[in-house]
């Protein structure tokens, strides 16, 4: 009997472990879990919340590949003006799909770069998969 030992981690922390036993060689059970590989994985959808379901339309509308927006646009988009903490921290604009808004542009496809909180404006990249 073989054992293969599987750890599940997400932004680096382990959340799960398992053992997969079987007869089989590890060569063929490497290739049973083959689809679950990182590298070979296919993309969980992005859901995202209704308090930024308009940003992300907005995001799925473009047709561009490369944009550079204003925090006054994206408050367009939104119809309501953006939290303080977007004014304030870079962190906000992160790309990082446990936030609300990253979800907003991460699932049509979008990533954040050259965030300048001083002129308030960004730059939108369509993310190549």
């Amino acid at each position: 009997m073989k054992t293969l030992t599987v750890t599940v981690s997400e932004n680096g922390q382990q959340i799960a472990q398992f053992e997969i036993a079987s007869e089989s060689n590890v060569a063929d059970i490497w290739k049973a879990i083959e689809p679950l590989r990182t590298d070979k994985a296919v993309p969980v959808p992005i859901k995202v919340g209704r308090k930024y379901s308009r940003l992300a339309q907005a995001f799925s509308q473009l047709t561009d590949t490369d944009t550079q927006l204003s925090f006054a646009q994206i408050e367009d988009w939104l119809g309501e003006r953006l939290p303080a903490s977007a004014r304030e921290h870079r962190a906000w604009w992160a790309n990082d799909p446990s936030h609300a808004q990253a979800r907003a542009w991460m699932a049509p496809g979008w990533r954040s770069q050259d965030v300048d909180l001083a002129s308030e404006t960004l730059r939108f990249r369509k993310h190549q998969e």
